[in-house]
């Protein structure tokens, strides 16, 4: 006896503009400062250590909800 042949359809999701998600006008606020920030961080830090302590350091902050304990002076 085989096992049955499972068949799976991509479901489509109807795209009228009520039935797409939005973010809350706050939280694209808050969204486009940060990117605003990493890119002015960015700018002004071209060394690739420095850059990858600043993503590191965004990275703690939005999984821990705090800084990490070894951040440098950057800010």
């Amino acid at each position: 006896m085989q096992p049955a042949l499972l068949v799976y359809r991509p479901i489509r999701m109807p795209s009228t503009p009520s039935s797409v998600p939005h973010p809350a006008p706050e939280a694209e606020e808050v969204y486009r400062r940060w990117i605003q920030f990493l890119d002015e961080e960015f700018t002004r830090h071209h060394s690739p250590e420095l850059r990858a302590e600043i993503v590191r350091d965004q990275l703690c902050q939005l999984y821990l909800g705090r800084r990490t304990e070894a951040s440098s002076t950057l800010r």
